[in-house]
């Protein structure tokens, strides 16, 4: 993968076709796109379509992952429903994401990368036994380059990166049958690159130049944006036969988001936001896994419980617009808009598939899902010297429960089961 330059998840469209991972400018969303089907996290309350998968572990927002992909062995494209083989089901797909796990024998990488607008990354890793039976590794990365996007308005640069990410392992294998594997990772990114509006290119005046092709915007001020995530995950696994394995994975990931977005474009400050999320998720899944030459199954149960605490505040400066909105005031309005969401999801899954001959195969898979959301909202408004506040509390679920069992092929999507002719 470094090779190819691929260092972060933005980069994966480099070598798998119908895939993009974009970040969007602003710190708090991020859009992942898989064969046309586009997840948005711009509100907290919405389940993505696709999502990134860390280790077998699903990140509930797709904003929450865009950090140094550190010491990695592969990166997968799930495409379409993974439901039957997986405890979350996503369904536009995902990017599997496989770090490489502590090695018998003492081993290190080190990389440096320097480049133009006052690039510089740095990214190593160290990995080796510890004693008879434990083995460990420790992976981190720094990652700053300077603003290539001027504000006309105030001179500055803006569009800086400024990551520091790091992941901590510790595998522990007491028996040939048995094995436990502990996974810490943090990353931190301070930007200050929140426009939301930029300048279209100037023209073009001589061909083969990028005369008139910079980014450009302006505003009153420049945007923030920090963002900090934690996970950990203890993987444990326990071989009961040569070809049945129980499996059980047990995670806790948080993700937090503070920024402030200059969101007109204007030298004049006329609407600026400012938001706050934290977001914090547990999951327990467990799994049998049966396999060989001729046939498979796995079977397996999951939970998960997500709460996304989230507040946006919004400054109009109403006198400059006195007219159009809010004629009679004469000072800015405050809006804030406030919300809390509980996600709960159970979920219980099986598959299995078999040889029926050199050169037929059969497949089939069940699922059933249960998922509960509760929403309690709110929302204050100061406009004019007035105040106003607005209490609006789920009643219920104000999401139906799904409740269903399909019977769908792996890896195909069909509600049917599959007989397959190998080539």
């Amino acid at each position: 993968m470094a090779l190819r330059g691929i260092s972060a998840p933005a980069d994966v469209y480099r070598v798998a076709p119908n895939v993009e991972y974009n970040p969007s400018g602003v710190i708090s969303n991020a859009l992942l796109t898989i064969r046309g089907v586009r997840s948005s996290d711009v509100f907290s309350g919405f389940e993505t379509a696709n999502g990134v998968i860390l280790d077998e572990v699903f990140v509930g927002r797709s904003a929450a992952f865009n950090a140094a992909l550190l010491d990695i062995e592969r990166i997968e494209v799930l495409r379409g429903p993974q439901g039957t083989l997986q405890g979350k089901n996503i369904i536009g797909g995902a990017l599997n994401i496989v770090t490489r796990r502590p090695s018998e024998t003492f081993d290190g990488a080190l990389s440096i990368e320097g480049g133009s607008d006052g690039l510089f990354n740095v990214a190593g890793f160290i990995s080796g036994p510890l004693t008879d039976t434990l083995a460990g590794k420790l992976s981190l990365s720094r990652r700053v380059r300077d603003g290539f996007t001027e504000n006309a308005f105030t001179g500055d640069t803006l569009g800086e990166d400024n990551n520091v990410s790091g992941r901590a392992q510790l595998l522990w294998t007491p028996s040939e049958r048995f094995e436990a594997l502990l996974t810490v990772d943090s990353s931190t990114d301070d930007v200050n690159d929140n426009s939301a509006d930029y300048t279209a290119p100037g023209e073009v005046t001589t061909p083969f130049t990028t005369a008139g092709l910079d980014r450009e915007v302006s505003g009153d001020f420049n945007g923030t944006g920090e963002r900090d995530t934690f996970g950990a995950a203890l993987r444990l696994n326990y071989e009961l036969s040569p070809s049945l394995d129980l499996t059980s994975l047990t995670s806790y990931r948080t993700f937090e988001i503070v920024q402030f977005n200059e969101q007109d474009g204007l030298a004049a400050p006329l609407v600026n936001t400012g938001t706050d999320l934290d977001q914090s998720q547990f999951s327990q899944e467990l799994r049998l896994t049966y396999g060989t030459d001729a046939f498979a199954w796995i079977a397996g149960a999951y939970y998960m419980r997500e709460t996304i605490e989230d507040e946006t505040r919004s400054m109009i400066n109403v006198p400059l617009i006195a007219g159009i909105l809010f004629p009679l005031s004469s000072s800015p309005a405050i809006l804030s808009s406030r919300s809390e969401t509980t996600s709960t999801s159970y979920a219980a899954f099986a598959s299995f598939t078999t040889e029926l001959s050199d050169a037929w195969t059969l497949s089939a898979g069940a699922r059933v899902t249960r998922d509960e959301r509760d929403i309690v909202s709110s929302a204050f408004s100061l406009i004019n010297g007035g105040t106003g506040f607005s209490d609006a509390p789920a009643v219920g679920e104000p999401f139906a429960p799904l409740a269903g069992l399909t019977a769908v092929p792996l890896p195909s999507a069909h509600p049917r089961a599959a007989l397959r002719k190998r080539r």
